[in-house]
């Protein structure tokens, strides 16, 4: 045999050993890469997850699931950060730590300056300013008091329903402010009859705040700094009224507690009470009837 074929012999000897073409490449997968969890896709940014959004290292069609996981001025709908509506029915619909001013249905940041602050500032805070705190003692005792930023809350949750004075409501000594639901004064006074003499009526307008009356509910009276001015008060009833008689007022025995045909909103019974207090809150019975429930404050020397 000559050379020639004694090397084309050996060629299909070794093309029979090794089978005549190169191993197939094999792709080895990450370590972190479970055969559990196909659809896990980890990620630093946004960008590696195919629209979708990098959470916490991984990627999820979910941008977040709270108002907490957006940004400081968006709230989460749907699962997406979006802006937050024009108007505002509770909290979830305002972003951050802001609530929803019951009377104006704006979001606000309780913890910031109140709409007119320092606009006559130190009115009403006179020598007993802070003596009566929770009582009703001290501060307005005397003085015309500016409750621009004031704050009305039902503290029968964690979450208080919330009521915002707007600016320009001011309140003379031992004059009375009235704060119904949701009714114009004149439906408000056909309902309930005239109001007291120099009581001034305020539509809260509100069907997320303060007066929102269904039983539990208890009250406080919060100034622009956030300190509580009033309250809480005693819990009361759905169709029951409640007129103050004495200073403490998460006492029981400091409310009269009546039938709502006992309702005097506008005139503060309350001789032995002093200082800016809640005097009076009443539910209102009959269909359709919500809207003339109220709430009262007075500034009472």
């Amino acid at each position: 045999m000559g050379h020639g074929c004694g090397m084309r012999v050996l060629l299909l000897l070794l093309l029979v050993m090794f089978g005549g073409a190169c191993p197939a490449p094999t792709v080895t997968p990450p370590p972190d890469a479970g055969t559990d969890d196909p659809e896990i896709v980890t990620c630093v940014d946004d960008e590696q997850c195919a629209g979708g959004f990098c959470r916490a290292g991984l990627c999820s069609a979910a941008e977040c699931e709270d108002n907490g996981g957006c940004p400081a001025t968006e709230i989460c709908r749907d699962s997406l950060c979006v802006a937050p509506p024009a108007t505002c029915a509770s909290a979830a619909d305002c972003p951050g730590d802001q609530l929803c001013d019951g009377f104006s249905d704006a979001c606000f940041d309780p913890n910031g300056p109140a709409e007119g602050e320092g606009e006559g500032e130190g009115e009403g805070e006179g020598e007993g300013e802070g003596e009566g705190e929770g009582e009703g003692e001290g501060e307005g005792d005397g003085d015309v008091v500016d409750l621009a930023g004031f704050r009305l809350e039902n503290r029968e949750s964690a979450t208080p329903q919330v009521t915002v004075f707007p600016a320009g409501t001011v309140l003379a000594p031992g004059q009375v402010l009235v704060v119904g639901r949701d009714a114009s004064e004149s439906d408000f006074v056909a309902f309930w009859g005239s109001l007291g003499a120099g009581a001034r009526y305020l539509n809260a307008a509100t069907n997320s705040g303060v007066p929102v009356i269904n039983g539990d509910e208890k009250f406080a009276l919060v100034n622009a700094e956030g300190s509580t001015i009033d309250g809480d008060t005693r819990t009361g009833l759905d169709k029951k009224c409640y007129a103050r008689t004495a200073q403490a007022a998460a006492a029981d025995t400091s409310w009269t507690e009546d039938a709502t045909t006992a309702a005097t909103p506008g005139t503060a019974n309350a001789a032995a009470v002093h200082g800016l207090v809640i005097t009076e809150w009443c539910d209102a019975e009959g269909s359709g009837k919500f809207v003339f429930e109220f709430i009262e404050v007075a500034n009472l020397p």
